[in-house]
């Protein structure tokens, strides 16, 4: 039997990997979330607030109370506060400036489970949603996982506030820019700082200064003091675990190999024994499903040659704000200047500059958070096949809710469970692919010949007009879009960074509309010289992005067409564009 104790003393010690299901090749990522298997994934955000196609929340989450009510409504069960949400009036995030004793930054956490029905599984977002608001510049800055793209996506909810006369705002959801998030969020996760959280409202000489510029003993729903930072380790510990998903999805996809006999089988073993965990707590060394595991892991690590991988701690300096030399902030909440707005990252630099902060605490410069390359000692490095390989038999937790154990126990017993597993192998469920808790369940339950037929589990993946929703600044991926011939290629390859003028994609109804911007001279000729490779070499600007995945795209198609004696994307591109100027 499998000693818990160990597995926790593992837990704490191991180190996890770098998300490399996304940055493999692509180190930054799009700013917008992948076609996943043909389907357009999503944030988990953007399902619980229902986000339309023009980025319009159908949910009503303004005030902020109103988006916390909105969790609660989704988790929650049996909890009084199905959510962590902390004050921070000297704020080191990007919003830096307009953090005060008076309007504090607030912070947001699921920490409790789905609430699940028989139509459906629920929302799944314990530690798998955070949200920061600062009231004065009008935005949400929401971070969530993408299930079907193991990976944590970047969003702001723009016009979150209200008028010079006290109206409402209509709130916008749009994609952040994810190069400029990851210069701190270097794990491509949420990050908090180490204990004992001094900035924060858990500190009593925090909360303490807030008091004198507040009437009430909370601000926007949260109270201002919670009496002790037990708000804030809870905070901690739920983005700690949020760091693990990406890693542990690693184990799953690359670890037990592609999608074939071999690969499939080492996931069968890895799901049988974490379902024999989850179920009943007991995991037998001794058994051939365990001892076949071990033996997958150990060969496919050999056959691919894999030597592991490491990240950056997602743990930040603590940093006390009244210590001298670790910067403050004034009591009021006048806006400084917002640094470049054409340049994030130069916007960052300002920022980083402007404000006193040592760089021991600094999230762009913490020493305790820096890439692999820069201070080995601080990363951790996972490297292991059988001991960090076996971690996601005791961790299915991050992936299966109480819920949904209770609901595989209505289909029988823990040894039919495991047979049903033994019945997906060959399905996409135990194909080489981040793990999805909705086609999980289905199959399970499906192969197992219980009650699928009675739960109809959507996955929360919120269709609105039959239509999928892909929120790219308010980006609909409309299926009677880029049927012309002389829009295909201007769609298949632009849509997804041209989503401000001249050339606008996100407003488009129609190819005519379309056509319309892009057969307009002066764009037509701005278009021909970015993209006139032969004459006019691309810069790193846009028309695409040297390094971009649409660049690689279309230089990979020019090789392609020059071999197969056809013309490119690119061709026919310059084609239109020219006979636009005839």
């Amino acid at each position: 039997m499998k000693n818990w104790g160990v597995v926790v003393a593992l837990l704490g010690s191991i180190a996890w990997s770098v998300p490399l299901l996304h940055t493999a090749e692509d180190p930054d990522g799009d700013d917008s979330p992948p076609v996943v298997d043909g389907t357009q994934s999503r944030s988990l955000f953007d399902s619980l607030v229902r986000v339309g196609a023009d980025g319009v929340p159908q949910e009503k989450i303004y005030p902020f109370s109103e988006l916390m009510t909105l969790v609660g409504q989704k988790t929650g069960v049996g909890e009084s506060t199905p959510y962590r949400a902390i004050l921070i009036p000297f704020s080191r995030a990007l919003e830096r400036q307009y953090a005060s004793l008076r309007l504090p930054r607030a912070l947001f956490g699921v920490d409790t489970y789905p609430i699940q029905s028989n139509a459906s599984l629920g929302l799944f977002m314990k530690d798998r949603l955070f949200v920061g608001f600062s009231k004065t510049p009008k935005v949400l800055e929401v971070i969530s996982f993408n299930e079907r793209a193991s990976r944590f996506e970047f969003q702001l909810v723009q016009n979150y506030g209200e008028d010079e006369k006290g109206v409402a705002l209509m709130p916008k959801v749009v994609y952040a820019s994810r190069p400029l998030c990851i210069t701190c969020h270097k794990n491509h996760a949420p990050m908090f700082s180490r204990g004992p959280w001094s900035e924060t409202n858990g500190n009593p000489a925090v909360s303490g200064e807030m008091k004198r510029f507040h009437n009430t003993d909370n601000y926007e729903g949260i109270g201002l003091n919670p009496g002790h930072n037990g708000i804030a380790h809870k905070f901690d510990l739920s983005t700690d675990k949020a760091n693990l998903l990406m890693p542990l999805n690693e184990v799953w996809v690359k670890w037990c190999g592609a999608t074939g006999p071999k690969g499939d089988l080492c996931r069968a073993r890895m799901l049988q024994l974490g379902l024999s965990w989850s179920l009943d707590q007991s995991v037998d060394e001794s058994d051939s499903k365990y001892t076949e595991l071990v033996s997958l892991l150990r060969a496919n690590w050999a056959d691919q040659k894999l030597t592991g991988f490491q990240l950056p701690n997602f743990d930040l300096n603590n940093r006390d704000p009244f210590v001298k030399g670790d910067g403050g902030f004034s009591a009021d909440s006048t806006p400084v200047d917002d640094g470049d707005p054409n340049d994030p990252k130069k916007r960052l630099e300002d920022l980083v500059n402007r404000f006193n902060l040592s760089e021991s605490v600094e999230p762009a410069k913490d020493a305790c958070h820096v890439p692999p390359d820069e201070n080995s000692d601080i990363t951790m490095t996972w490297d292991d096949p059988v001991a960090h390989g076996l971690t996601l038999i005791y961790s299915w937790d991050r992936f299966l809710s109480p819920a949904d154990l209770r609901l595989l126990r209505t289909s029988g017993e823990t040894p039919s469970i495991l047979a049903a597993v033994e019945k997906l192998v060959g399905t996409k469920v135990l194909s080489a692919r981040p793990i999805n808790r909705p086609d999980l369940m289905k199959a399970l339950l499906s192969a197992n010949n219980a009650i699928a037929a009675a739960h109809r589990l959507d996955s929360g993946e919120v269709m609105l007009d039959g239509e999928p929703i892909v929120n790219t600044d308010g980006n609909e991926v409309h299926a009677v879009l880029g049927k012309d011939a002389r829009v295909a290629p201007f769609w298949n390859s632009c849509r997804e960074c041209h989503l401000k003028a001249p050339v606008d994609f996100s407003e488009a109804k129609s190819d005519d509309e379309i056509l319309k911007v892009i057969s307009n001279p002066e764009v037509a000729r701005k278009m021909l010289t970015m993209l006139d490779w032969d004459n006019n070499p691309p810069s790193p600007g846009p028309m695409p992005r040297r390094g971009s995945r649409q660049y690689k795209a279309l230089l990979a198609d020019d090789q392609a067409a020059k071999v197969e004696g056809r013309k490119s994307q690119r061709q026919k591109m310059l084609e239109i564009l020219q006979g636009f100027l005839k």
